[in-house]
């Protein structure tokens, strides 16, 4: 067994990496570059390049480390079939369905399945033995395999890691509190902070606190 400790606050969390993943949330063209949903739509994505980059390093290290890493994709089917419908909050609240719903010409543009905008930024193409699950909501669990996949892996996951390119709170709601469909027990969620850049796996906040840890130690 390898571990590491971040001395992250309130306590110091150890971590044993053959039951570690590092998940990577919405890094799509959609969200993180020039002419993806965010960028048309005039939301400002001026960070996108240097969190890319950021999140590029510290799953090349968790790759060499033998940790697995799992990526979350936000799509629907070209129909909308999974969107929810016009009852669904998901078409009130979701930026995409209500982009595309409000203005013609981007009906059919944002967040398809298989289109440019809901691809994955090249930077962080998945390597062999990544795992790609697609999501249809905020949540990373409702509806999807993600809850198999951490159970089934090397056994009982014990820490995952979340990488995205928004706040702590955007990454809690994919993966955990904030989602109509919670986390699953047994499974120990920390946030990547906005802030990392100084060592492989980054500067980490345990879900559920607002501090920033320390760089990680082997």
């Amino acid at each position: 067994m390898r571990s590491v400790t971040t001395r992250a606050k309130p306590e110091p969390i150890h971590v044993d990496l053959s039951r570690t993943a590092i998940v990577i949330a919405d890094m799509q063209n959609a969200f993180a570059t020039k002419g993806g949903m965010f960028d048309l739509v005039g939301q400002d994505i001026s960070a996108a390049r240097g969190v890319i980059r950021r999140i590029k390093r510290i799953a090349d290290t968790a790759r060499a480390a033998g940790v697995k890493v799992i990526y979350l994709v936000m799509q629907y089917a070209v129909d909308l079939s999974d969107s929810g419908g016009p009852d669904s909050p998901n078409w009130h609240k979701e930026l995409g369905i209500v982009a595309m719903n409000k203005n013609p010409k981007y009906r059919g543009k944002f967040l398809i399945e298989g289109s440019w905008d809901a691809a994955i930024v090249d930077e962080l193409t998945p390597k062999n033995g990544d795992i790609v699950i697609a999501k249809s909501r905020y949540s990373g669990f409702r509806g999807t395999k993600l809850d198999v996949v951490l159970k089934t892996y090397k056994g009982t996951w014990g820490q995952i890691f979340i990488l995205d390119l928004f706040s702590l709170q955007a990454s809690r709601r994919a993966l955990s509190a904030s989602s109509p469909s919670p986390a699953p027990p047994g499974i120990f969620f920390s946030v990547c902070s906005r802030h990392c850049n100084r060592c492989p796996y980054a500067l980490l906040s345990p879900a559920g606190s607002s501090r920033h840890g320390e760089p990680v130690t082997p």
